[in-house]
């Protein structure tokens, strides 16, 4: 017979006894000495680890929804399955409008351009373009027209890029002058019946930027005479020219205050 274990029993008498146990006394302690076989044993763990009296589940993860409360009168509830909705695109359209607004009006007063129409495109990646229609009364050759395009777009970059509501929703989270789609239509008279030379239309479209003259509206041609010209070359010529003729006023204390500005000569009362 194998003893894989031995009790030491303290108590004076045993008034029970067990099958298979060996009891021989310990003569060292005078104590009795019970020694349990292998069977018996292994009988005793499989009771107690089959049986109701442990509470140990394994590692079966539905033993923690399903188990009951302290007072065993409700199981742990469940979340409901909802169909959620699709997520709906919203940005911030508000922050947009107000700053085509803000450079519409100051655009309005000081180069005669007036807005038309204004839209916003966006999908899941964010807004990637804005679309704005322009109309003017003015005169404008390709120098001026090309100032002009260059100043609108520079005066809306710098306003998107600085708002913090909007930074986050634009597709590259910068706005660049690629983005845009600028559409200018010059309604000048003159330039329709006068001289064709003049600029009539001008756009930017992914970043090129376009300039028909005048004859554009001559139904008996089919040909006018066109320019284009992408917006990083256009800003280069733009800031050279303006370069220069600071450096040439500055030089020859040349006074262009009441050129083309808000004073007009009046003459004086007799």
């Amino acid at each position: 017979m194998t003893n894989i274990c031995a009790f030491q029993i303290y108590s004076k008498t045993i008034t029970w006894s067990i099958p298979n146990v060996v009891r021989y006394k310990n003569v060292a302690t005078n104590h009795k000495v019970y020694s349990m076989s292998s069977r018996l044993a292994l009988a005793c763990f499989l009771l107690l680890t089959l049986s109701g009296c442990t509470c140990w589940d394994g590692w079966d993860d539905s033993y923690v929804d399903d188990r009951m409360f302290c007072d065993g009168t409700d199981t742990v509830p469940r979340s409901p399955a909802v169909d959620l909705p699709p997520p709906v695109l919203s940005i911030h359209c508000d922050e947009i409008t107000a700053i085509v607004q803000e450079v519409s009006v100051n655009f309005k007063h000081k180069r005669r351009l007036r807005l038309a129409d204004a839209k916003t495109f966006y999908n899941e990646e964010g807004i990637h373009t804005i679309q704005l229609k322009y109309t003017t009364q003015e005169l404008l050759d390709p120098s001026v027209a090309r100032l002009l395009i260059v100043d609108l777009v520079d005066s809306m970059t710098d306003k998107l890029n600085g708002n913090m509501y909007l930074v986050p929703e634009f597709s590259h989270l910068v706005f660049l002058p690629s983005n845009f789609e600028i559409y200018i239509s010059c309604e000048s008279y003159y330039a329709r019946y006068v001289d064709p030379l003049y600029i009539r239309y001008i756009c930017i479209e992914d970043g090129i930027i376009t300039y028909y003259a005048a004859d554009l509206n001559d139904n008996n041609k089919n040909c006018w005479h066109v320019r284009k010209e992408s917006f990083k070359t256009a800003h280069s010529i733009a800031v050279h020219e303006r370069k220069a003729e600071e450096e040439y006023n500055k030089k020859y204390n040349v006074d262009l205050s009441a050129i083309f500005g808000d004073q007009r000569y009046v003459p004086p009362e007799e």
